[in-house]
């Protein structure tokens, strides 16, 4: 996808939500935070302009602990936004931890226990640089500054490729080992890779988990399964600036990410018909009612998959939404018709 189409639909995506809404609390999952650029990877600089922007919109940064909690008592703050940092990588101690405390934000980071004081040697199978990870000493420091600690489980592998003693054993040795170091209960889990069924949320309930977290993409909203968790992955767009940056932490908090992402994976689906996997996606997102954010998504995506009729569908729905009064709806539908005719002078002869 080219980075205009990109940062036109972030955009899009972030002024359309500014004025509806959805429900629910954005869970942000990150894995490292360094300048290596890899697909795993947010680069110091962007991750400092997300936290920057979150502060400047009114957010409070919490822990996943928090969330739990707070929503259990009553008691979340205004407008929260759930940090969640994988594999426990030493970079979240160097570049992302300092961020987030001068901000006043928690976060949580989930531990494999099998690699504290190591390095995440995991990586290495899916063509990335394995990165140092942290000692007990520095989680032993960290739990005392305030971050939360959790489970990852032992050995980072697919939990559904285990047999049934091989992940009793993989989620209760994790859970406490992190206990019995940390001198804290071990509530919440983080799938490897995002993999599991029914059967390993039944473990993972069973092994004394409170929630678990996915690699699903979406808000958690109140009464979704607690061990089925969604979260915002910030992984599945690369920041090329800060811009970019910018639009894709203000398109997580306000609701439109998870639509964006859906659109931007339907156009990547092999295939012969693009047109008809973002015609599905609509239909995913609640058809006629689909939210303003999926159809604008949609819209600025037919346009790549050089489809006039079905940019003018999308785009004559949202001239169609009704403003009620809001503003910032004058500056899409003007943002629309400029991309719409910047497009079509430079294509001509698309369809």
């Amino acid at each position: 996808m080219s980075k205009l189409a990109k940062r036109v639909g972030l955009g899009l995506c972030s002024v359309i939500a500014s004025c509806r809404r959805p429900g629910g609390i954005p869970i942000l999952a990150y894995h490292s935070i360094d300048d290596s650029q890899s697909y795993l990877s947010t680069s110091r600089r962007h991750f400092e302009v997300e936290v920057e922007t979150l502060v400047g919109l009114g957010y409070t940064g919490i822990s996943h602990s928090q969330m739990v909690n707070q929503l259990h008592d009553g008691r979340l703050p205004r407008q929260p936004v759930v940090f969640t940092f994988d594999d426990g990588l030493r970079n979240f101690q160097e570049a992302a931890w300092p961020v987030l405390q001068k901000a006043g934000f928690g976060a949580t980071l989930f531990v494999p226990t099998d690699f504290v004081g190591t390095s995440s040697t995991w990586y290495a199978n899916h063509d990335l640089i394995p990165q140092p990870t942290l000692s007990w000493d520095d989680l032993k420091h960290l739990h005392s500054l305030g971050v939360d600690i959790q489970s990852h489980g032992c050995s980072h592998r697919k939990l559904t490729t285990l047999s049934d003693s091989e992940l009793k054993e993989d989620l209760q040795a994790s859970k406490e080992l992190l206990s019995r170091k940390l001198q804290v209960e071990i509530d919440h889990f983080c799938y490897p890779y995002g993999d599991f069924d029914t059967h390993v949320k039944e473990a993972v309930q069973a092994a004394g988990f409170r929630t678990a977290v996915t690699t699903r993409c979406g808000r958690h909203l109140i009464d979704d399964d607690a061990y089925a968790m969604k979260r915002e992955n910030l992984d599945m767009v690369t920041l090329e600036d800060e811009q970019i940056a910018e639009f894709v932490i203000r398109a997580c908090v306000q609701g439109s990410f998870s639509a964006y992402i859906r659109a931007k994976e339907a156009l990547r689906q092999e295939g012969p018909d693009p047109e008809l996997a973002i015609r599905e996606m609509i239909q995913e997102s609640g058809g006629d009612e689909a939210p303003a954010s999926a159809v604008a998504a949609a819209a600025i995506l037919a346009l790549e998959a050089n489809s006039r009729e079905l940019h003018e569908a999308y785009r004559t729905k949202i001239l169609e939404r009704s403003t009620d009064g809001a503003h910032p709806m004058w500056g899409v539908r003007s943002f629309l018709l400029n991309r719409y005719h910047r497009f079509y002078l430079l294509r001509p002869n698309a369809t």
